[in-house]
C-alpha cells in the first residue's frame, strides 16, 4: 500500500524540473515576465494543470490497476480524509522547494546539475520507496531534520495509517514550516532574478 500510494503522490506533486532553464536558454522568459500576471504564481497554475492531467492519465489507472490485480487493501475512509491535506501541502512544498533551483537558472544558465542534486537528495530522504522508519537510526535523524519527508514519507504515513506516525496537526505543521521557509526564499531570489532581467534587458 505504501509503494502504490507513493507512485500516486509521484504522479501529483511531480513538476518539469527542466521548463524554467529551457525558457531561459529559448529567451521565452522575456515573454513569460511581461505577462500581466507573477511568474512563480503561473509556474504554480501550470503545475496544477500539468499533475491534474498526468494524475488522469496515468496516476489514477495505475491505481485502480494494482489494486485489483494485486488486491491492495484501500486505505479506511478516516485514513484517506487525514491524507488529502496532506498531499495538498506535499504539493506546495514540491513547488517551493524547487522554485529556487529552477530560478538559478538565471545566473548560471546551466542549472541542471542542481536539479538532479534536488533529486537524489529527495530520493533518498523523503522517503518515497522505502519508508523512513526501515533507515538506519543516524540515517533517520538526519532525514527528519529535512523538508523532504514531507513530500513522501510523512504523507504517506498518514494514508497507510503507520504506527508512532505524528499528528496531523504536527504533520500539517511540520509541511507548512518548510513552506514558508522556502516561499521566502523563492520569492526573494524571484525578485533578484527579476530585476537582473530588467538590467540585461534595458
Amino acid at each position: 500500500a505504501y509503494l502504490v500510494g507513493g507512485a500516486i503522490v509521484s504522479s501529483i506533486i511531480s513538476f518539469n524540473e527542466g521548463l524554467v532553464e529551457s525558457r531561459i536558454r529559448t529567451g521565452e522568459i522575456v515573454s513569460d515576465v511581461m505577462k500581466p500576471f507573477n511568474f512563480p504564481v503561473h509556474l504554480l497554475f501550470r503545475g496544477i494543470g500539468e499533475s491534474a492531467l498526468r494524475f488522469a492519465v496515468v496516476g489514477a489507472p495505475t491505481f485502480l490497476l494494482v489494486t485489483v490485480v494485486y488486491k491492495v487493501p484501500l486505505p479506511q475512509t478516516a485514513d484517506l480524509l487525514r491524507f488529502l491535506p496532506c498531499l495538498l501541502l506535499a504539493f506546495l512544498l514540491n513547488f517551493c522547494i524547487s522554485l529556487p533551483f529552477w530560478l538559478i537558472s538565471f545566473w548560471t544558465v546551466e542549472a541542471s546539475a542542481l536539479n538532479n542534486f534536488k533529486g537524489i537528495m529527495t530520493m533518498l530522504f523523503a522517503g518515497r520507496l522505502v519508508p523512513i522508519w526501515f533507515f538506519p537510526a543516524w540515517l533517520a535523524n538526519i532525514a527528519y531534520l529535512l523538508p523532504f519527508q514531507g513530500l513522501y514519507y510523512l504523507p504517506l504515513s498518514i494514508y497507510v495509517d503507520a504506527p508512532n506516525t505524528p499528528g496531523l496537526a504536527i504533520v500539517l505543521a511540520i509541511q507548512g514550516v518548510w513552506i514558508v521557509g522556502f516561499l521566502f526564499v523563492g520569492w526573494a531570489m524571484w525578485r533578484a532574478a527579476f530585476r537582473r532581467l530588467v538590467v540585461q534587458g534595458g
